[in-house]
């Protein structure tokens, strides 16, 4: 499993303005993550960036307090969009 940043080109009621943390197997399951959430799929072909990160990548005083469990396939932060 990877760990992956995205961003959007546009904040939206539905996006995140700091982005979204998903843990997939490779980038192709990243998407069927996106397209399989009802709040991101309208936005899929709107994607500004992919980042793989590492734990240690994770913004420490919003991101971390505010994330769900990042070591299992799906959306962590924010948690509650997957």
């Amino acid at each position: 499993m990877k760990m992956f940043w995205v961003t959007f080109e546009e904040e939206t009621s539905l996006t995140s303005r700091l982005g979204y943390g998903i843990t997939a197997v490779d980038a192709g399951d990243l998407m069927r993550i996106i397209w399989a959430s009802s709040d991101l799929s309208a936005f899929a072909d709107r994607i500004a960036s992919i980042k793989e990160i590492r734990f240690e990548d994770i913004e420490k005083n919003h991101v971390l307090p505010n994330a769900g469990v990042h070591v299992v396939r799906g959306i962590w932060y924010p948690q509650g969009t997957w």
